[in-house]
């Protein structure tokens, strides 16, 4: 037992440094997050589970990540979407905090989605502590069994941080409440360290105090309930946990048992949800990572190529980078009369993260064309023109310098019946005036033959 936890602790000591400048459990490659079961569901408009939270959401360090390149298929959230035949879009991103799930619900694309769920799963706040952990670990690594005492200072960056957990915790449930009145389940936080280790007695006192928090504000909003991830967890870290392997990550029979609590948590909202249906495509996710130093991150959502490209010396920190996506389809409600939705990308970078220059956001997609132009959606909902970008046919290129969604309309297009060529708003300038030129015409002749016929007279 004592190696084995000597081991997780220097890993996930080595993680709280990482975690430190922004790259915990950051996957470098960018991950693409999407249900097996979501486009086989999408047909029948089945209920949709979003979950927000961190890498116990994404299922990091699980076998079919592909070496934590994309999300995996066994991570709770898309257990109880197969077992409960929900579409599932999970934005869990490995490395957040409270502080960057809150700065995200701000943005368009997670507003929208969130308004579509008929389920909403929350897990956060493991992240909040760990960023101070560092020390910890290291100091339990050389004796698991010995006792471990917060300095003064240690307190009061834990109470600090915890008090921070408590505040965005509180406008994260508030918030997804009035965007959805979808059943919220809200997980509390599980204790990765087995009983009689010194570290386990320093994080079950802190997790106390932050899942107080979780059942507090579970309490004050209607609709929401604890799924507790804790007392499932207790005295069974060996198993539910990835310790022998180093990792305070669940095991697949961890994500398992997260899944399957939440299930009993859900069970009585489940006869309502087989009565609805998702009103739009799940919600696809790249996930990565960039540093000082810069970085490029690609992948593809939707039939649209995505690259991002960060000089260096554009951020001040490392920093995860998530990319969430919709159907174009599902998104025409934001475009206006005689325009059309043909790609639709949002960004969003950990909290802290400062820019001294701008990022480069390519978007390559055949239905681009040139006539395109590109608008940034706002929280309201209301779309700004982005003058800087360029739209060529295929592709459009995007410079930004902050968290934003973004999208790429085009004059929209509708066949006439008879008619093989498609009628869009430019070309009925020039038909329009030949026809009305032909009036004109005709008006003129009519008068010149009644005008002679008036002299004959």
């Amino acid at each position: 037992m004592d190696n084995r936890i000597k081991k997780a602790l220097s890993g996930l000591a080595a993680a709280a440094t990482l975690s430190a400048v922004g790259l915990a459990s950051a996957p470098m490659a960018l991950a693409a997050t999407g249900s097996a079961s979501s486009t086989a569901n999408s047909a029948t408009k089945a209920p949709m589970l979003v979950a927000l939270g961190d890498s116990i959401t994404f299922g990091y360090n699980l076998p079919d990540t592909n070496h934590n390149s994309v999300p995996s298929q066994s991570a709770y959230p898309y257990l109880i979407g197969k077992a409960d035949h929900m579409k599932v879009s999970d934005l869990g991103i490995p490395g957040w905090t409270s502080t960057d799930l809150l700065n995200a619900l701000s943005s368009a694309n997670f507003d929208r989605v969130i308004q579509s769920a008929n389920v909403v799963v929350i897990d956060i706040g493991s992240n909040d502590l760990l960023h101070l952990s560092g020390p910890l670990l290291q100091q339990a690594q050389a004796n698991p069994t010995a006792p471990i005492q917060l300095t003064q200072q240690q307190q009061a960056a834990f109470q600090q941080a915890i008090t921070t957990f408590g505040g965005n915790i509180t406008k994260i449930v508030a918030g997804v409440r009035k965007m959805t009145n979808a059943p919220i389940l809200l997980y509390n936080l599980y204790d990765p360290f087995p009983p009689g280790t010194g570290v386990n007695t320093v994080t079950e006192q802190l997790e106390a105090v932050e899942n107080g928090l979780i059942a507090q504000v579970s309490a004050s909003v209607p609709n929401v309930t604890v799924v507790d991830a804790h007392k499932a967890f207790a005295g069974q870290q060996t198993t539910f946990v990835r310790i022998a392997e180093g990792d305070v990550h669940p095991t697949l029979a961890g994500q398992g048992v997260l899944a399957q609590i939440g299930e009993t948590a859900l069970l009585p909202d489940l006869a309502n949800l087989s009565k609805m249906n998702s009103s739009a495509g799940a919600t696809s996710l790249l996930a990565g990572s960039v540093t000082p130093a810069g970085g490029t991150v690609s992948g593809s959502l939707y039939g649209t190529n995505v690259t991002l490209s960060v000089p260096q010396g554009t951020v001040n920190q490392g920093t995860e980078v998530d990319v969430t996506s919709q159907p174009a389809a599902s998104l025409m409600n934001l475009a206006p009369a005689h325009m059309q939705v043909v790609a639709e990308e949002g960004l969003n970078f950990m909290s802290g993260t400062k820019f001294s220059g701008s990022y480069k956001l390519t978007l390559a997609n055949p239905a681009i064309p040139a006539a395109g132009a590109v608008y940034q959606v706002t929280a309201n909902g209301q779309l700004v023109a982005v003058p800087e970008a360029k739209v060529t046919a295929g592709q459009a290129v995007i410079p930004a310098n902050q968290s934003g969604d973004f999208v790429v309309l085009a004059p929209a297009k509708a066949p006439v019946t008879g008619v093989t060529k498609p009628v869009t708003g430019l070309p009925f300038l020039q038909e329009g005036s030949f026809a009305a030129g032909l009036l004109l015409a005709g008006a003129g002749l009519v008068w010149m033959t009644r005008r002679k016929a008036g002299n004959k007279a």
